[in-house]
């Protein structure tokens, strides 16, 4: 209990306080006067009003408190999620009032496609905030960039990642070095920080050796333009054999791939599985922490790994296989943010796509291509995401 002490000829009294004589004292601080005035009142006017300005400060709306502390065991209240921590014993803390706009700690991002970024539509930035998207993901090719697009989603609190591909020279190290610069130098003053090296290397006929190299010399050249931008691994799709990612990743790590990006990068398509079927050992989602275990063991068990893509076709504009319905579409949605979720490593997480088109691989938006949203897939996103 705070009271409220007087010395009088080295005497203290001390008389317990309500809270109502508390507050009209902090306001009020010299209006109850002792016979002498003393040190030891002083002190305790000061301490009073330190304790309660403290309490104002923090049940105000003024501020947000953030508080980190290791993260062992228990259930996560409310506003709470697990996030990495390189000083925390067990490399996670558990962040409170996080500001990254979800508590789950899995923002939502959309990757729209090259056939989505070239068909964006004002109209979509909107909907994208007011669904609770934090990411949009571009491509940039040579000095192709989508411009309109990238302008719209950061002037809206959406961050871009760009990924950087197709030089205009070559594919060489150096050659992804100079885009890495020229992407750089070209989307900083749009407000994008972000920046993924490559698309699905490991199905793209990369070697884990070629592509490290690049990596390398991308990185380098992607600090030295912006010190802090994200650099993003390419990421990894499912893809069999020796370019499986756990395999891919292994040899990468081999070749000194080891501080030369800030997150890894996964596209865990599961259809026709769902995300929750992990017992299937060709699932993605069977193996992200075998993925978390191959960084840790090369030191990076700090970092986090971001999923760009994910999603299930319906086949309803494009004429990929119909291996989801407008229905189960939503449920591998709603799935795959539980999973990685509980994961406690993911990143954001990026949905594939936002918009139907009549390309190949064109079934898997949340709208078709008339811009009809398909339901209940839309709204189990939104659920999700928010």
């Amino acid at each position: 209990m705070l009271c409220y002490g007087e010395n009088l000829d080295y005497q203290i009294t001390w008389l317990p306080l309500d809270v109502d004589t508390i507050i009209y004292m902090t306001k009020n601080p010299f209006s109850i006067q002792p016979k002498k005035t003393s040190r030891l009142t002083l002190s305790l006017v000061i301490l009073i009003v330190a304790v309660v300005g403290t309490i104002s400060l923090v049940t105000s709306h003024a501020a947000t408190p953030v508080i980190s502390v290791t993260a062992d065991s228990g259930t996560l209240a409310g506003g709470a999620s697990i996030i990495t921590d390189s000083t925390a014993s067990d490399g996670k803390a558990v962040e409170f009032g996080s500001g990254s706009g979800n508590i789950s700690g899995v923002p939502a991002g959309i990757s729209p496609g090259s056939i989505g970024e070239a068909n964006y539509s004002s109209a979509w930035t909107a909907e994208m905030v007011a669904d609770g998207v934090k990411y949009y993901r571009t491509d940039t090719n040579c000095t192709s960039y989508e411009l309109t697009a990238i302008q719209a989603v950061e002037s809206a609190g959406i961050q871009d990642d760009a990924i950087i591909e197709n030089p205009c020279a070559g594919d060489t190290p150096a050659d992804f070095a100079a885009q890495s610069t020229a992407v750089v130098n070209t989307l900083k003053p749009y407000g994008v920080h972000i920046f993924e090296v490559m698309n699905e290397p490991n199905c793209n006929n990369v070697s884990a050796s070629d592509y490290t190299a690049i990596l390398k010399a991308s990185y380098v050249a992607i600090k030295a333009a912006d010190p802090s931008a994200t650099v993003l691994a390419g990421g990894l799709c499912p893809a069999g054999g020796s370019n499986e990612p756990y395999t891919y990743l292994t040899a990468m790590y081999a070749d000194g791939a080891q501080g030369y990006f800030d997150a890894a990068n996964d596209h865990p398509y599961s259809f026709p599985d769902s995300p929750s079927q992990t017992s299937d050992s060709w699932n993605p989602w069977s193996y992200l922490g075998q993925l978390h275990q191959i960084m840790a063991a090369n030191g990076d068990g700090n970092k986090q790994i971001w999923l760009t893509e994910f999603g299930c076709p319906t086949g309803t504009d494009g004429g990929y296989p119909a291996d989801c319905t407008d229905t189960t579409e939503g449920q591998q949605i709603t799935q795959a943010f539980s999973q990685a979720r509980q994961l406690g490593f993911i990143g954001p997480l990026f949905i594939y796509s936002w918009q139907d088109s009549d390309s190949a691989d064109g079934d898997f938006g949340l709208y078709t291509s008339n811009g009809t949203a398909k339901q209940p897939t839309l709204g189990d996103f939104i659920n999700a995401a928010q």
